[in-house]
């Protein structure tokens, strides 16, 4: 026996569902946010390790639904474009967050940018990779699933 059944009409549902996607990313960029902040005035001495546990999870439990359904991201399709323009945020957001701020108190701005372009650097090419390495899946995922669609409509 079903205790709750469904009372929303398709319409609702669709409207539902991009109030509970803002809320996903509200709290994943809240949470991400919060990390910024706290290893920015605390250093080496901030414990975000919940933080980031909670992040973590959220992340890879929408990885993995985007991943069944053959969705790469609701706003770009896997392309070069995104590849890049991903890269370019993850190393951005790494660079800020793992470059030591105390240079910067300390005046010394270049040896703050070296850092910052080293940890940039190589958080680009992680994360292009691994952008790269979704999109093929996504890619492959996509046309599995519209041959199974396909096939699926033949008996009709």
């Amino acid at each position: 026996m079903k205790l709750f059944g469904k009372v929303l009409d398709e319409r609702q549902e669709s409207e539902a569902m991009r109030v509970e996607r803002v809320g996903f990313y509200g709290i994943l960029f809240g949470l991400l946010l919060v990390i910024i902040v706290q290893v920015l005035a605390f250093g080496k001495n901030a414990h975000v390790h919940g933080e980031l546990i909670v992040m973590t999870a959220g992340a890879i439990w929408g990885g993995i639904g985007y991943f069944r359904r053959g969705i790469y991201d609701p706003f770009t399709k896997p392309g070069m474009k995104s590849y890049i323009t991903y890269g370019i945020i993850t190393g951005v957001i790494c660079g800020v967050l793992f470059s030591p701020p105390k240079y910067l108190s300390y005046g010394a701005y270049g040896l703050y940018l070296r850092i910052f372009a080293k940890y940039f650097t190589i958080m680009f090419a992680i994360g292009f990779i691994v952008y790269l390495l979704v999109g093929t899946v996504t890619k492959a995922r996509q046309r599995k699933l519209q041959t199974k669609y396909e096939d699926d409509g033949k008996g009709i």
